[in-house]
């Protein structure tokens, strides 16, 4: 499908140190991003890329006499209701950038022979933004474009403190583990859009420009 994608990197990173024959260091990183063009594909109504394709006659042309995607005329719905699928794929912008940060450091302390402390930190977070536009040659552009941005933030960080107990005698052995742990997560967002656009040049990227500025709304927990 045209204006559809995918595209995605990582990079992983695992360091360990023993600083002493006592103490010893572990480190995990690993950060990703990716980028994708979804269009809108995913919906069962008719109102999308694959069902609006599926839906048209063969026959239809894809543009009128003056330029203008041809609409489709379903007996079950008002004439013109459905837009075109090749407007949808090109006209409609749904995309989504989603970062993801996790990291793990821990700390290992050994002495007297018998116990072994551990503190481990870590930490998970994500950052998820949405950009949308659908202009006006497709039924959910309206007359003058809709545009809707988003962006969702998730924190989670998680502590661990374990004391380990491991005694061997002789064929036997005795064993005990003391643990502390504690996880938090935090979540920041908002959620804005704006349509009736002059033109549909910039698209998502000047919500103020839009004649109907919907109500937005955000997310602190």
């Amino acid at each position: 499908i045209i204006n559809s994608g995918f595209e995605r990197g990582s990079v992983r990173v695992n360091l360990d140190q023993k600083v002493n024959k006592s103490v010893e260091i572990k480190t995990s990183l690993t950060a990703s991003k990716s980028e994708s063009s979804r269009g809108n594909t995913h919906s069962t109504e008719l109102e999308s890329t694959v069902q609006s394709a599926l839906a048209a006659a063969p026959i239809l042309p894809t543009t009128q006499p003056d330029g203008s995607f041809t609409r489709l005329n379903q007996g079950y719905a008002p004439a013109d209701a459905i837009s075109s699928p090749i407007a949808f794929a090109q006209d409609a912008k749904i995309d989504q950038v989603i970062t993801r940060i996790l990291g793990n450091t821990s700390v290992v302390y050994s002495f007297l022979d018998d116990f072994k402390l551990t503190a481990r930190l870590g930490t998970d977070y994500q950052s998820i933004t949405d950009e949308q536009y659908f202009d006006r040659t497709i039924n959910a552009g309206g007359s003058g474009g809709t545009a809707f941005n988003s962006n969702l933030e998730i924190s989670n960080y998680l502590t661990d403190v374990l004391l380990d107990y491991n005694k061997y005698f002789g064929d036997h052995s005795f064993s005990g583990l003391l643990g502390f742990s504690w996880q938090t997560e935090t979540s920041n967002g908002f959620t804005a859009g704006s349509s009736g656009f002059v033109s549909d040049d910039l698209q998502d990227n000047n919500l103020s420009a839009g004649a109907n500025i919907a109500v937005p709304s955000s997310l602190n927990d």
